[in-house]
């Protein structure tokens, strides 16, 4: 069987890269650390974003 080159290529970097940008499993965050990232402006919008539905 042929091997998916897509997976040697990425397989190449999987453990050596400092960021994964295109990872769809990426790594989990708190609400409380992702906050912790934020500046004022950036937190004060998650703290009046609206989660309902829209009409």
């Amino acid at each position: 069987m042929r091997n998916f080159e897509l997976e040697v290529f990425f397989s190449k970097w999987e453990f050596t890269a400092e960021h994964h940008m295109t990872a769809s499993d990426l790594e989990s965050l708190s609400i409380a650390d992702l906050l912790a990232l934020a500046d004022d402006e950036d937190r004060e919008g998650f703290e009046s974003l609206w989660l309902g539905y829209t009409e």
